[in-house]
């Protein structure tokens, strides 16, 4: 289980990293080329930025782990690639505002993954590859259909085809680098948690209810999508103040969202993580509720992440996630326990994170009243 987690952990950060960003650059992209080069553009670039980070990720798991190609990392890669597809299909539907098919395409790959791993709960002795599988399979069936037809988007003179402009691929950049820093936050922990001496129990129970708690956290994907639609919309419009305000008033909402996350954590956190791994690991109420709040002071960080995409800025993510690094870093070296600093640690960073980029680009998006192409 020890070698799923790990490789999970890295698939999971590489993958995402390079898919989230098209998806956020997504109503951008489209608002200048027409619907068909839109889908075509958007699916392509997450397509070959998922298969690049899977086999990367797959190398750096095969060179710290010791052990050559297996069943665990064809399962792993299988899973990569689906992820991609599913990625590039959402992303495409997400950029063209077609959220309620993007809901219907949720609800099977959800499904789908969900039945999957309950099966294999019923299969004793299970090879861990196998937890690989059905996610994979929710995603490829997700993915299945062709993005339908719905009013097109009409391309602005000269506007390019599947190749984006210099200016986007600047910050698609910033983005891919902003992203990775979010994920390897909570998805670092996992990896380092053995470094930092937390023993093999507590990193399951880390893991387990980091998985529990990005259930809810998840959903607010299907809000975040109409929201990054509507900032971009606000930008090309130039009503940057209301942008501002739109963004303060979707951070405090998600602030309220983690304080009712963390409860719910607290108090049904332990007893989910028992049933999730058959009675095996346990978890404090304090654990529970404080990794529900460490994955949401990562989700806070998106709020920022999309106000500069919208405002086309990099400067304010490439500072204010580097520092987040730092801040990372210097928690792991303190003399604290490791099962604390696998939640103290992404905590923080995320805190520092939002704490400078907020205000930053909130600050950019009163200040102008165009669209601002760096800062």
């Amino acid at each position: 289980m020890g070698s799923f987690l790990s490789l999970w952990a890295v698939l999971n950060t590489m993958v995402l990293t390079a898919v989230i960003p098209i998806e956020h650059l997504a109503p951008s992209l489209m608002a200048s080329r027409d619907r068909a080069a839109g889908h075509r553009s958007v699916f392509a670039h997450t397509i070959v930025l998922a298969a690049a980070s899977t086999v990367l990720a797959l190398v750096i798991n095969i060179l710290t782990s010791g052990d050559g190609p297996g069943m665990l990392q064809l399962a792993g890669a299988a899973f990569g690639i689906a992820l991609g597809v599913w990625s590039g299909r959402r992303a495409g539907l997400v950029g063209g505002g077609e959220f309620r098919r993007v809901r219907h395409r949720s609800i099977t790959n959800l499904a789908v993954a969900s039945v999957g791993l309950g099966a294999l709960l019923f299969v004793p002795h299970a090879n861990p590859a196998l937890l690989f599988l059905p996610a994979a399979l929710g995603n490829l069936l997700g993915a299945a259909r062709n993005p339908g037809h719905g009013s097109e988007v009409t391309p602005q003179s000269g506007a390019p085809g599947l190749r984006l402009l210099a200016s986007e691929y600047r910050l698609l950049g910033a983005m891919v680098g902003a992203t990775f820093v979010t994920l390897a936050l909570t998805n670092g922990s996992i990896v380092l948690g053995r470094t930092w001496g937390v023993d093999a129990g507590n990193l399951v129970a880390y893991a387990g209810l980091l998985n529990l708690v990005r259930v809810p956290y998840t959903l607010l994907n299907n809000v975040m999508a109409p929201l990054n639609l509507r900032f971009v919309h606000l930008v090309r419009t130039s009503k940057t103040t209301e942008l501002a305000a739109t963004a303060v008033k979707a951070s405090v909402a998600l602030l309220g969202a983690i304080g009712v996350t963390a409860l719910g954590s607290a108090a049904l956190g332990p007893t989910a993580l028992g049933i999730l791994t058959g009675g095996k690991y346990g978890t404090t109420t304090a654990f529970a509720a404080g990794v529900a709040l460490a994955e949401g002071a990562v989700w806070l960080t998106v709020i920022p992440r999309l106000v500069g995409s919208a405002l086309g800025v990099t400067r304010p993510m490439i500072i204010s996630w580097g520092i987040g690094i730092a801040v990372f870093s210097m928690v792991a070296v303190l003399p604290i326990e490791g099962s604390h600093k696998v939640v103290i640690a992404p905590l923080a960073a995320s805190a520092v994170i939002s704490g400078i980029a907020l205000p930053w680009t909130l600050r950019l998006a009163r200040r102008s009243a165009v669209v601002i192409s760096d800062a």
